[in-house]
C-alpha cells in the first residue's frame, strides 16, 4: 500500500484489490478483522483531523525526554492540586486503591477523569493537569506522562503505511480487564443434584468497586448412565441478590450460554449470585459460570 488513504472507502477498496478468496472468507469468519477495520477507520479520521487543523503538536524537541514519571504519596488527600507537566498521555499505577484518584486536564472547569476507568490519551496534547486523590496512608500513586504519541512518530507530509499503524492495537473492555487482571470468573459445580434443587455461585462486591457481568452459562447432564438419553433440562439466572433483582435468565437442554447485550451491573456492597436449577426428572451434574470484570 502506498500513502495513507484519505477516506475509509479508499482503504476498503485497496484491501479488496489485495485480498485473495481465502482471505476474504477468513475475514467474514472472525471478529478480529472487524476490529482492525474499526482501528483503521479511527486512525484515518485522526490523520485527516490532524492534517486539517492547527491542533497538532509535534513530539518533544531533540534531547528532551520523551516521558517522565512522577510519584505522589497518598498519606493525605488532594483536592485539585496543580501539576505543571505537559504531555500527550497519562498512565497510572498505585499500590493502593485507584478508584479515588482523578485528573483535570488544562483547565479546572473540565470534568474530572477517573484514573480507574481511563488511560488518558490526548492527540493534541495538554500543558498541565490538576490531581485529586483520597487519603491512603502508606500508599502511593505513580503517573507516567508521555510527551510523544503513536502519531507523533509519523511525518504527515510523507506516506504512512496503514499496516504499521494497525499495530497500535485495540482492546474491548473485557479484553483490557483480562490484560490488567481485573476480570472476574465465577464458577461452581455440584454432583447428584435432585429435581427442582439448585447450584449457585455468589460474590460479594467490595464497597469501593462495581461488578460488571458480560457472560453467563451452565451445563447439565445426568448423574447416572441410565438417564443420559433423557432430556437434561436446566434453568439459569443471575441476580443482584441483596436487592432481590433478577438481571437475566436462560434455559436449555444440556446447558446454555448467554452474552448479555447490555452488561449486568452490580454495585459495590451488594451480593451477586448465578443460579442453575435442575428441571429434569432425574438427578444431574450441574456447572454454572459467570464472567465479567470489576471497576
Amino acid at each position: 500500500m502506498g500513502g495513507a488513504p484519505d477516506s475509509y472507502e479508499e482503504y476498503v477498496a485497496e484491501l479488496e484489490k489485495r485480498l485473495n478468496k481465502f482471505e476474504r472468507f477468513s475475514d467474514k469468519a472472525t471478529g478480529i478483522d472487524d476490529r482492525l477495520d474499526l482501528l483503521a477507520k479511527i486512525q484515518i479520521e485522526q490523520l485527516r483531523f490532524l492534517k486539517s487543523s492547527n491542533s497538532y503538536r509535534p513530539g518533544p524537541a531533540t534531547g528532551a525526554p520523551s516521558y517522565s514519571v512522577k510519584m505522589f504519596p497518598l498519606d493525605e488527600a488532594r483536592e485539585d492540586v496543580e501539576v505543571g507537566a505537559s504531555g500527550n498521555s497519562i498512565t497510572a499505577y498505585t499500590d493502593g486503591d485507584i478508584s479515588g484518584c482523578s485528573i483535570r486536564l488544562d483547565n479546572l472547569v473540565n470534568d474530572a477523569i477517573p484514573l480507574s476507568e481511563f488511560r488518558c490519551y490526548i492527540p493534541s496534547g495538554f500543558q498541565k493537569f490538576w490531581l485529586q486523590t483520597d487519603a491512603q496512608p502508606g500508599k502511593y500513586l505513580r503517573l507516567k506522562i508521555d510527551r510523544g504519541s503513536s502519531l507523533d512518530n509519523y511525518n504527515l507530509d510523507r506516506p504512512v503505511h496503514i499496516e504499521t499503524i494497525q499495530k497500535v492495537g485495540l482492546y474491548l473492555q473485557p479484553e483490557w480487564a483480562a490484560k490488567e487482571g481485573t476480570d472476574k470468573n465465577l464458577l461452581a459445580e455440584a454432583d447428584d443434584v435432585p429435581t427442582t434443587l439448585s447450584t449457585y455461585v455468589t460474590y460479594n462486591v467490595p464497597a469501593v468497586k462495581t461488578l460488571v457481568i458480560t457472560h453467563f452459562g451452565f451445563a447439565i447432564s445426568a448423574e447416572i448412565a441410565a438417564d443420559r438419553d433423557n432430556n437434561q433440562i436446566g434453568g439459569a439466572w443471575i441476580r443482584n441478590e441483596t436487592d432481590s433483582e433478577t438481571l437475566a435468565s436462560i434455559g436449555g437442554n444440556g446447558g446454555g450460554a448467554f452474552i448479555l447485550p447490555k452488561p449486568a451491573i452490580i454495585p459495590g456492597g451488594k451480593q451477586f449470585r448465578a443460579t442453575v436449577q435442575n428441571r429434569s426428572n432425574h438427578n444431574c451434574v450441574i456447572l454454572v459460570s459467570a464472567h465479567g470484570y470489576e471497576l
